[in-house]
C-alpha cells in the first residue's frame, strides 16, 4: 500500500564532542533530557518552522502531548508538511481542479511520536510514525540537534537506528511466516537485456520476487529454512537455476514478513536476522475519516512495541 503506515525506530544518545563516552540522561550538563524535550515541544508549540534546505516545515501540538512522567514518555503528534513547487489539486473523482497550491502552500500530514528516556541510562528510544514515503526523521533530527546545541554548545546528539535480533528469533520460532522476497540490486546488463530493458545502468534497475501466503490465517512453510539460513552465513536461500537465469545467482538481499499474536514485523535476513528500523501496523492501527491513525490506538501499539525493545535493551 502506497500509504501504509510504519513504525521507524531509534535510539538517542548524547555525549561531549571529541569524547566516546555517553552521558546520562538525566544528567546533560546537570540537566535532564526528559525535562529538555517538554521545554523543546512547549516553545515550538504551534509554531511553524520551516526548513529551506529540505523545502519542509514542522509544527508540534501540545494538546497531543501525552507526558508520563513516572514511566519518563513523551508521545504526541508533530505536523510535516513540504512545499516549494506549485501543483494543482484536483478531484479524484470529477477531475475538477479545486486549488491551486503556490510555492509557499506547504501541505502539512501528522505523524506521531513517542519517546521514552530513562534514568541513569544512556540511551533514550525514540519511535517516530512514517506514511508510505513520508516521514519525519530527518527533519525533526536536524531540528532538535540545532535546539541542543543552542543549549550547550559542546555536545552532540546521536540518532541511531534501532534494530533487535532477539525480538526477531521470537517471530521467526513463535510466529508464522507470511511472505518472503527477495531483492536484487545492480541488475547484471544482460540479464537486463534478455527482459528487454535495453541500454540501462545497472544500478538503475531493482528486480524482486515475492511469495505470499494467500488467506487471511495462512503461512508459508519455510520457518526450518529460515532458521538454517540465519545460522549459516554461506547456505543460500534458494539454490534454484530459474532463479539464476533471472540474474539472481550473486548477492541478493531476502526480506520476510512474520506474524506473531496479530502483530506483522518485517525481517532482513541479509542483515544477519535483524528486524528492520520500521513496523509495518497498518492493518492494525485504527484510522479515522481522514485515513490517518487514531491516536490511542497508534499509541497504545507503539507503547506496546517500546516496552518490547526496552526489556532487550535495558535488561
Amino acid at each position: 500500500m502506497a500509504n501504509n503506515i510504519r513504525l521507524e525506530c531509534y535510539t538517542l544518545r548524547i555525549r561531549h564532542l571529541r569524547e566516546g563516552n555517553y552521558l546520562l540522561l538525566n544528567d546533560i550538563n546537570g540537566g535532564d533530557l526528559f525535562n529538555i524535550f517538554i521545554d523543546y515541544f512547549n516553545k515550538f508549540n504551534t509554531k511553524l518552522i520551516v526548513d529551506n534546505d529540505q523545502t519542509k516545515t514542522l509544527q508540534f501540538s501540545s494538546i497531543k502531548l501525552h507526558k508520563d512522567i513516572q514511566g519518563r514518555v513523551l508521545s504526541g503528534i508533530i505536523e510535516c508538511g513540504e512545499y516549494g513547487i506549485e501543483s494543482d489539486i484536483k478531484d479524484t473523482i470529477t477531475g475538477a481542479e479545486k486549488y491551486h497550491k503556490q510555492v509557499t502552500d506547504t501541505d502539512s500530514m501528522p505523524f506521531y511520536f513517542l519517546v521514552k528516556i530513562p534514568e541513569n541510562h544512556d540511551k533514550a528510544i525514540l519511535i517516530l510514525q512514517r506514511t508510505g514515503i513520508h516521514g519525519i526523521h530527518t527533519i525533526f533530527r536536524r531540528h532538535f540537534e540545532e535546539y541542543i546545541k543552542n543549549i550547550a554548545e559542546d555536545i552532540t546528539v546521536e540518532f541511531n537506528t534501532l534494530v533487535s535480533k532477539d525480538l526477531a528469533n521470537t517471530f521467526i520460532e513463535k510466529g508464522g511466516i507470511r511472505e518472503i522476497a527477495l531483492r536484487k540490486y545492480n541488475m547484471p546488463a544482460d540479464i537486463a537485456s534478455k527482459l528487454g530493458l535495453k541500454n540501462h545502468k545497472e544500478d538503475s534497475i531493482v528486480a524482486e520476487i515475492k511469495f505470499s501466503a494467500q488467506g487471511k490465517n495462512k503461512f508459508l512453510p519455510l520457518r526450518d529454512r529460515v532458521q538454517k539460513f540465519m545460522s549459516d552465513g554461506n547456505t543460500k536461500f534458494f539454490d534454484l537455476q530459474a532463479l539464476n537465469n533471472l540474474g539472481f545467482e550473486g548477492e541478493y538481499d531476502t526480506i520476510i514478513k512474520t506474524k506473531l499474536n496479530g502483530t506483522t514485523r518485517t525481517i532482513d535476513l541479509s542483515a544477519t536476522g535483524e528486524i528492520r528500523p520500521y513496523y509495518d501496523i497498518d492493518r492494525e492501527v485504527e484510522k479515522g475519516k481522514d485515513r490517518h491513525p487514531i491516536f490511542e490506538s497508534i499509541d497504545t501499539i507503539s507503547k506496546k512495541l517500546m516496552n518490547d525493545l526496552y526489556e532487550e535493551i535495558y535488561a
